[in-house]
């Protein structure tokens, strides 16, 4: 992974945890559990076999927006 790919994936992961600390302010444990639930989904499940192969090649340029949200779609 090259130091722009490093510097992205640092600035999503503390824009996610920010994210992560306003929504356990503001969710009770009875909802929140369906956002932790999605987010092993992202991660773990169809979405993260997705971000594997398609993020890279987004980065790239080899792959537009459209043919990203198709291939999300076709999913």
């Amino acid at each position: 992974m090259n130091s722009v790919e490093q510097q992205f994936f640092i600035g999503l992961e503390q824009r996610l945890w920010t994210a992560a600390d306003k929504l356990r302010s503001a969710l009770g444990a009875s909802v929140n559990k369906y956002v932790v639930l999605g987010l092993f989904f992202l991660k773990y499940g169809v979405l993260g076999e997705l971000r594997d192969t398609l993020l890279p090649k987004l980065l790239a340029g080899e792959l537009s927006v459209e043919g990203l949200t198709e291939a999300v779609e076709a999913a």
